[in-house]
């Protein structure tokens, strides 16, 4: 379109260069002239740098042949009145208002253009993001899926892909359980289990829990699901993100360490000995049943304590030292140990060792020790017993060595004293050989009881009968005139198999020591029972006296040990005790309820002792 723009002003050089350019495409101008009275205008000027011609008056313009187009752009109304006074039929006039369209058809496409470049960079953008956020989760090690809020899937990685065997076009869109449920190592979507969309919303936070499903093999496998939140502008939950992480081998290698560790433990509970591990501080690490039971305490009563908060001070001293022993010289110590815990004695014989770490460093201290006390007893009692039959036998040779002269001497004396007269004064000198040598003969017949070993002639007896037998040939004696015996016999008493002559020995023997034991004055009680089993008998003789302190208690079954100062000489009990014992039985002492001392016998039964067909 040939056009003549009249007005060489800033307007005239913008639609100059829109045109020249190339910019307007939608109005093509062909510039024919530039018509300004002033050759300096800035139109004017680009004109003539583009070869356009300049004119400074407009009716030469306004009369070019083949013009189309007038362009008024002084903004002036007296110009624009002309120009239509003197503009030929069929050229058009475009006054300055109407000539911004060219500016505002400008703007309008740069902006659309600068959009378009924008929309275009920022597509770029966010396809670049898509690929290397896609590239970041198919290099991830675990499955990874983008949920939406209609529990729809949006983005999955190459793991994903490998586990379920679903393409991610194929998963997009598709509900997460139709993706995981039954399909191999992810069966998640069982019945009860809260859906991860829903928990990360119940907790309004991220989630982890671990779950169960089914191998093609049909072995369990396990894993570890990890549900993180993906809000909006306005903190409103749009999507999750899930990860699953495959942990089988770590759940079976845990389980298989809990495991072991469960036997450990087991072993180490249900053997006799006493097994303990601590630490460098002496803090206990483990201790096992039978050594918290000798405590008097549970394994977790000791768990991250020491020995200084468990046991009394000068024990726990001790467990110290010999636990630094071995930690610093690295090496095992064993020792024999004697410990006193709750008032009771233990014999141990006790291996310590250090424990190591993976790098060879001390961590700690181990000790193993086995009860060794029931061993010592026996050993004491083998000596004491090997001692007795020394004793035994060295008494019975003595005895039966001394019996002879003692008749003699007892004979002459007799003899003298018959012969004396009344007033002789050697006759007191005569009772005092004869009284003392009645002493020496009994001393040698409790030494022959003691020594005879004689198996017991046994019949089947009424221990009730016995007793009141017993206390009938005592009963009316001088010496307990003053002695009130009670009776408390179990009338439906089993019968027993016993020598009846030993058994009323050891009566009789308890119950003149219980006269004795309270000077002649008090009450006797004797009372026959049945022990919780229904198989032993017990027969029970208690006094009033003033009873038996119990540091003798242990000894005094020991021959030639006794209470009684020169009265006595210590050899009645061990008799009762040899009785006893030869017919299956046991003695013990205690304290009675009158205050005094109380012997128990504890007999079989006749029934209880007959063997099994």
């Amino acid at each position: 379109m040939k056009t003549a723009i009249i007005g060489g002003g800033r307007g005239c050089r913008d639609i100059l260069e829109l045109a020249l350019e190339g910019r307007l495409k939608t109005i093509s101008l062909n510039v024919l002239c530039v018509v300004d009275p002033s050759p300096e205008a800035p139109g004017a000027v680009y004109a003539r740098g583009h070869n356009i011609t300049t004119l400074s008056e407009m009716e030469p313009a306004i009369r070019l042949p083949g013009l189309d187009l007038i362009l008024e752009v002084t903004g002036r109304d007296d110009i624009l009145e002309r120009i239509y006074q003197l503009v030929p039929p069929g050229v058009r006039v475009m006054d300055h208002m109407l000539a911004r369209v060219f500016w505002d058809v400008e703007q309008a496409e740069h902006r659309l253009r600068d959009q378009l470049r924008k929309s275009l960079e920022l597509e770029w953008q966010i396809e670049r993001d898509r690929r290397e956020l896609q590239e970041i989760l198919d290099a991830m090690p675990d499955v990874v899926m983008v949920i939406n809020k209609d529990r729809r899937i949006d983005r999955v990685n190459a793991r994903f892909e490998q586990m379920t065997g679903i393409g991610r076009e194929e998963a997009h869109g598709m509900l997460c359980k139709e993706a995981f449920c039954g399909s191999g190592d992810f069966q998640r979507c069982r019945e009860g289990n809260l859906c991860s969309f829903d928990e990360v919303l119940a907790k309004d936070g991220p989630v982890v829990s671990i779950h169960l499903g089914g191998r093609r093999d049909g072995d369990e496998s396990y894993s570890e699901v990890t549900a993180n939140p993906i809000r909006d502008g306005e903190g409103e939950v749009i999507q999750i993100v899930e990860t699953f992480r495959p942990i089988t081998e770590q759940v079976l290698l845990k389980r298989e360490t809990e495991e072991s560790e469960r036997r450990f433990r087991q072993f180490l509970d249900a053997t006799h000995d006493v097994i303990v591990m601590k630490d460098m501080a002496g803090r206990y690490l483990y201790i096992n049943q039978r050594a918290a039971e000798m405590a008097g305490r549970q394994p977790e009563d000791f768990e991250g304590r020491t020995d200084f908060e468990l046991l009394p001070g000068k024990i726990a001293r001790r467990m110290l030292e010999r636990d630094r022993e071995a930690m610093e010289e690295k090496r095992h110590v064993a020792r024999e140990e004697k410990l006193v815990i709750g008032g009771r004695e233990y014999y141990l014989e006790t291996v310590r060792f250090p424990l190591y770490d993976y790098k060879g460093d001390v961590i700690g201290v181990s000790s193993i020790s086995r009860d060794i006390t029931e061993q010592k007893q026996l050993q004491s009692e083998l000596l004491q017993s090997e001692r007795l039959a020394a004793v035994g036998k060295l008494a019975a040779g003595v005895a039966h060595e001394i019996n002879n002269p003692l008749t003699g001497i007892l004979t002459f004396a007799e003899s003298l004293l018959l012969e004396a007269e009344e007033d002789d004064p050697a006759r007191e000198d005569y009772e005092v050989i004869i009284r003392e040598t009645m002493r020496c003969r009994r001393i040698v017949r409790d030494l022959l009881d003691y020594a005879r070993l004689e198996k017991p002639k046994r019949e089947l007896s009424d221990l009730n009968r016995l007793v009141e037998r017993s206390v009938s040939m005592v009963e009316k004696q001088a010496d307990f005139h003053d002695v009130k015996i009670e009776r408390d016999f179990l009338i439906a008493l089993p019968e027993v198999s016993v020598d009846p002559n030993q058994i009323q020995q050891v009566i009789l023997n308890l119950v003149i020591n219980a006269k004795d034991a309270m000077k002649k004055v008090g009450t006797i009680s004797l009372k026959t029972g049945v022990d919780e089993s229904g198989n032993k008998v017990t027969l029970e003789i208690s006094d009033d006296g003033p009873g038996i302190p119990p540091r003798d208690r242990k000894r005094i079954f020991e021959p030639f040990y006794t209470t009684k100062g020169a009265e006595g000489n210590g050899l009645g009990l061990p008799v009762v005790l040899n009785i006893i014992e030869q017919h299956g039985g046991k003695v013990s002492v205690d304290e009675s309820e009158m205050g005094g001392a109380l012997f128990r016998i504890t007999l079989p039964s006749a029934k209880a002792a007959q063997p099994e067909e």
